[in-house]
């Protein structure tokens, strides 16, 4: 009964079964934010470690802070903190070694940029010599195309998406915008004919509404490496009229519950052209997580997640990407992906409500929780959730059982609602209501896409993700569309 087929996880979602060859603007995305921090944001330490578990997760987008470091060698930090800090070649060799361990699909790295010209041309070199012919650049007749590549076309590679220089800038406005542009342009200062000229040429491009102080920051040896170009966010508008879909609007958590709540219709079909990236407020300082539900249920593709941070949400957000083989890439439902797409809200998605039954029948072996005494015996109970759109979140709770850690039965029968089970997760916690605080003696979260009906056991985990040992609910489960 303990096999893999038995358990409630459904062996088909243990492979790649979806369609990767649509263009990856039709995908959600696993993505890590600060990936280097092991702690929180301000004062924690970095470590390759945080790479390392990270990316074997399944994680497929990846963040770089980079900044000048000593001797030359620019070094990844969260700037301005006391966070500690680490070789960006270190970085880049680790995540060659271990990037594509668990997933074929495309790595992404994100770069964010603070490094001064001569250390951009070393990052630059290290990522042509450590990725080698992994590294996908775009050609002209790449960025031509109306849609990105798929994660198929891009199986085995690795790609940057970070500040890049105009399309078509001049040779020699190089030097400026490596240079004399940026400090000119903070005074306000805008002198010589040569200057003039290359100002001009800039303000006849296509991405001159980026700016030239950005340009003005980026060298072109790394420049070059760029596939998909980091911009900021300015509006439904401007981005249309761009129409570059070689392009990735980076989005604070605020700025984003603002959109979702005034203009989701108009974001999906935003997130349609180009790939939108959602990062946790700065207020976060404890590396805490926002529900990633409304971000992706308005079709953004990156939504940035503390990957160090156990809580609830992350749980949802790691069991959303443990479908589709853990591959890191989901295809977005298909009403997110159709010309026009058409629903404002999710009760005018085109999804049959799921029906589900969840009957929560016994445990078997449950821990004792640290720093219980020899004498007390867990009082177990199950709460049962469903973590996904607003109308779909519901949470049961069976019975206790008195003194019974072992094989404690409950026999009790929870229904369930789903509107949208494309972005709906199953949770199961159990908790010793012998202690004050509840505390979690064993949790698991899953898919609601891959839940397997029938009698199944539910493999428990500690708080840190990490299973326990022969632990298991067991449980029966019902799945009727109506």
């Amino acid at each position: 009964m303990l096999n893999s087929r038995q358990m409630i996880f459904s062996p088909r979602c243990q492979m790649v079964y979806q369609d990767m060859t649509h263009p990856l603007q039709h995908y959600f995305i696993a993505s890590s934010h600060n990936t280097y921090l092991v702690d929180k944001q301000l004062m924690g330490s970095s470590s390759i470690e945080g790479y390392i578990d990270t990316v074997l997760t399944g994680c497929r987008c990846l963040e770089l802070d980079c900044w000048d470091g000593p001797n030359g060698e620019p070094i990844i930090t969260h700037g301005y903190t006391m966070s500690s800090k680490m070789d960006f070649k270190h970085a880049l060799v680790v995540l060659r070694d271990y990037g594509f361990k668990t997933s074929e699909y495309p790595l992404i790295l994100s770069l964010e940029n603070h490094c001064s010209a001569p250390q951009q041309q070393k990052m630059a070199h290290y990522l042509k010599e450590i990725f080698a012919e992994r590294l996908f650049t775009a050609t002209k007749a790449d960025t031509e195309r109306l849609t990105l590549p798929s994660p198929e076309e891009l199986r085995g590679c690795v790609f940057i998406v970070a500040k890049k220089l105009p399309d078509g800038l001049p040779d020699d406005a190089l030097e400026y915008a490596e240079g004399d542009v940026q400090s000119k342009t903070a005074t306000g200062v805008l002198n010589g004919n040569k200057l003039g000229n290359v100002l001009q040429s800039i303000n006849n491009l296509a991405q001159a509404p980026v700016g030239l102080l950005a340009a003005s920051k980026v060298a072109k040896e790394l420049s070059d490496c760029v596939f998909v170009r980091e911009v900021p966010f300015r509006g439904f508008v401007v981005a249309k009229d761009n129409g570059h879909s070689h392009a990735m609007d980076n989005i604070p958590e605020p700025k984003m519950r603002s959109l979702v709540q005034d203009s989701r219709e108009e974001f999906i079909r935003h997130t349609q052209r180009h790939l939108v990236r959602v990062y946790p407020d700065g207020l976060r300082t404890d590396s805490s997580n926002m529900n990633p539900i409304p971000a992706m249920a308005s079709g953004c593709q990156i939504v940035a997640f503390n990957y160090q941070n156990k809580s609830r949400e992350t749980q949802v957000y790691r069991a959303l990407f443990a479908d589709n083989g853990g591959c890191g890439y989901l295809l977005k439902p298909e009403f997110m992906r159709q010309s026009p797409p058409g629903f404002p809200d999710m009760s005018q998605a085109p999804v049959r409500p799921l029906r589900l039954k969840v009957r929560v029948i016994s445990a078997q072996q449950l821990p004792k929780l640290v720093a219980t005494s020899d004498k007390d015996i867990t009082d177990p109970y199950v709460v049962v959730e469903v973590f996904g759109s607003d109308r779909d979140m519901k949470i049961c709770n069976t019975n206790s059982v008195q003194n019974n850690g072992f094989n404690p039965t409950w026999e009790e029968e929870f229904h369930f609602r789903v509107h949208d089970p494309n972005l709906a997760v199953l949770r199961f916690e159990v908790r010793d209501m012998d202690r004050r605080t509840r505390d979690v003696i064993g949790q698991y979260s899953i898919a609601v896409g891959c839940v397997q009906e029938g009698f199944r056991h539910v493999p428990l985990l500690d708080s840190q993700e990490q299973p326990l040992d022969l632990t298991t609910l067991f449980v029966h489960i019902e799945k009727t569309v109506r």
